[in-house]
């Protein structure tokens, strides 16, 4: 095999799902009708030139999402796998819920992000090539005390393995502590504590210790990715132990 082999392999591949393309036949290893990324494998295998084995960008470094290590309230974030030139879409499931469990199962798809870098909850899914770049999720369907299970998927029917993101239980909490060694605000720990209030405050103030956005923005309805008096009213309510404000999620039509 040499590199008129690599390039004739190249214009076969389809990836996961791709129709057998004719003069392709050679190429589809394992008789799947369709040349994908475990054909590409034995390909590398079989390559005799010397040197290092060819390079296809559509099968190195695709993995399933990487969760974010901290916990958030009505946010989830993770990082895709690296699709590199292939459509992939984001289911998110409720795997299990503190505060409503009748959603445990709920079901929508990752949209795309908006101009705050922001993606929303669709009933459709969206494909698109989604890289490396963090992906923040910020819907009124992401609520505390819930834990999601975030499936990535290079076409509708085969998904890779879900990463699993929890919320903290409390809607109010934005915040844990600020570390004043580290000159950074910690995850929230559960309780909407005077802290959580002042906190909210200095962003909405604009004051450079202030936690990041996306574990504050409680307006209802739509996050609106900015910190304004509504989102300090909530907090302030949820200090005053008030009622949670929002309704569970409801399916979609």
């Amino acid at each position: 095999m040499d590199g008129i082999d690599f390039d004739k392999f190249e214009l076969c591949f389809t990836g996961p799902g791709g129709p057998l393309d004719a003069g392709c036949g050679i190429f589809d290893f394992d008789t799947d009708e369709d040349v994908d990324c475990d054909d590409w494998t034995a390909f590398k295998l079989a390559w005799t030139s010397p040197g290092v084995p060819p390079y296809n960008a559509q099968c190195e470094g695709f993995t399933a999402p990487i969760a974010d290590t901290f916990v958030k309230n009505r946010y989830i974030s993770f990082t895709p796998g690296g699709s590199i030139g292939l459509p992939q879409a984001f289911r998110v499931t409720t795997a299990s819920n503190l505060l409503f469990p009748q959603t445990e199962g709920y079901r929508k798809w990752v949209g795309p992000p908006d101009g705050d870098g922001v993606a929303r909850l669709l009933c459709d899914p969206t494909y698109r090539d989604w890289g490396f770049t963090p992906v923040h999720v910020g819907d009124r369907d992401i609520v505390p005390g819930a834990t999601y299970a975030i499936e990535a998927t290079l076409d509708s029917v085969e998904f890779l393995a879900p990463v699993v993101i929890a919320t903290v239980p409390v809607w109010g909490d934005t915040v844990g502590y600020f570390d004043a060694d580290e000159q950074s605000w910690e995850p929230p720990n559960g309780t909407v504590e005077i802290v959580d209030a002042v906190a909210l405050i200095d962003g909405f103030k604009h004051i450079e210790t202030a936690p990041p956005i996306t574990w504050c923005d409680m307006f209802p309805g739509i996050p609106d990715a900015s910190i304004d008096i509504v989102d300090a009213v909530f907090v302030l309510d949820a200090f005053k132990a008030e009622p949670y404000p929002f309704d569970p999620p409801t399916d979609c039509p």
